[in-house]
């Protein structure tokens, strides 16, 4: 699951009623909110069936889903901006900092409670959902890096950049097209990963770790 809080923008030239004015060099943070132990969850069979079809994760032909993870991958933005009122004309804005965060959150693993506590069959789909987590997290990393590369050279593009203040919509448009293309990729990343895991021979390696299936 996605959920995408945005902020922010494309370059424009300064306006000429507020040209002249000393540049600013935009500040740059970005953080990466680690995610933490993940939420465990007996639950039965059925609802296993059904979140992983609302989710698009039904298990390929006639096997059955025994374990899901799930997660909300949120990228956010946020900015400030320098004001000088010029006497005679309008407010001018330009872009002073920015901020940005990534971060996974309610990361849950439901189990088939049909697999007891200490059972082998328990602790191999545990091992594999555990892995789709590790696949998030790493997702994560990289688009820790991605983010702050692509911020940095949005806030590069504005700076010295002067505009009334009715015309600071275009700086919030363009970072939160940065963000929202970060979140995109880094979703699509850990979609690639999860489906190298999610094979017919992964399934049947974890099938071999147990008797009682």
């Amino acid at each position: 699951m996605l959920t995408i809080v945005v902020v922010a923008g494309r370059p424009a030239a300064a306006a000429p009623a507020c040209s002249g004015l000393e540049p600013l060099a935009p500040a740059v943070e970005v953080e990466r909110d680690p995610s933490g132990k993940p939420k465990i969850l007996s639950v039965s069979a059925a609802e296993l069936q059904r979140q992983a079809g609302e989710l698009g994760r039904d298990a390929p032909g006639d096997r059955e889903t025994r374990g899901l993870t799930v997660n909300r991958l949120e990228g956010q933005a946020g900015y400030t901006l320098a004001r000088i009122a010029r006497p005679g004309s309008a407010t001018c804005v330009a872009l002073k900092a920015v901020t940005g965060q990534l971060a996974n959150r309610d990361v849950t693993i439901l189990l088939d409670r049909r697999y007891p506590q200490g059972s082998c069959e328990r602790r191999a789909i545990l091992d594999h959902e555990l892995e789709h987590v590790r696949i998030n997290d790493r997702a994560l990393v990289r688009g820790e890096r991605l983010l702050r590369d692509r911020l940095a050279k949005a806030a590069a593009g504005w700076r010295g950049r002067w505009l009334p203040e009715d015309h600071a919509k275009e700086i919030d448009d363009a970072i939160g097209k940065v963000v929202s293309g970060v979140v995109g990729r880094v979703r699509a990343d850990a979609r690639r990963e999860h489906a190298q895991l999610d094979t017919p021979e992964s399934y049947a390696q974890t099938q071999r770790r147990c008797r009682h299936w």
